[in-house]
């Protein structure tokens, strides 16, 4: 595999992002780990999110120091609700990588739905969808997806962008839950106050 696709909204990015991405591609040895936010998720169209430029600057925050890590902005260049499938089949043809070279990382949440996400069926023959575990989501279902996936065993982080939006709200700490310079540009842009 030669990239990897890490999407989400990263509102805000948080060091469980960096510990999964940076874990998947050493342990994978994956070269490229490439974070995709999105600019509207189908999943969450009602919800209410900081600014796509916001997001782009903490994200660039979080890779700035490694050089396996990468952002690409298609889909809030794109604008309207993002899909995986769209991003993955342009990303394909423009870097020239077939099916086993690309990854797309995703959480045992996003598993568990997999069914519901626009062309499943297409996605899995796409790309390679690596599932990572998380402590709250059970995997014991059925899917019929199991076949197609790739399961991998990486550090179980508990925390989530949720979580960080709701301890700012209540005035709570939030370092050593993000990294320091995403949680200057919070404190100086004044996000989920």
């Amino acid at each position: 595999m030669q990239i990897c696709l890490v999407g989400g909204t990263f509102d805000p990015p948080h060091w469980g992002h960096v510990l999964l991405a940076e874990s998947i591609r050493a342990d994978l040895d994956i070269p490229k780990i490439i974070f995709v936010p999105a600019f509207i998720p189908p999943h969450k169209q009602n919800e209410k999110m900081s600014t796509a430029k916001h997001r782009v600057k903490m994200l660039q925050r979080l890779v700035e120091d490694n050089p396996g890590f990468g952002i690409d902005t298609r889909e809030i260049d794109r604008q309207g609700v993002s899909y995986t499938i769209d991003t993955v089949r342009e990303l394909k043809k423009e870097m020239n990588v077939n099916s086993d070279d690309l990854g797309f990382l995703i959480g045992a949440d996003n598993y568990i739905d997999l069914d519901t996400w626009k062309d499943p069926d297409a996605l899995v023959n796409e790309c390679t969808i690596i599932v990572a575990e998380r402590p709250e989501v059970s995997l014991q279902q059925e899917s019929k997806f199991a076949d197609h996936v790739m399961f991998v065993d990486l550090p179980k982080i508990e925390i989530s962008s949720t979580m960080i939006r709701h301890r700012i709200r209540d005035g709570k700490s939030i370092r050593y839950y993000v990294l320091p310079s995403v949680e200057a540009y919070i404190r100086d842009n004044k996000l989920y106050q």
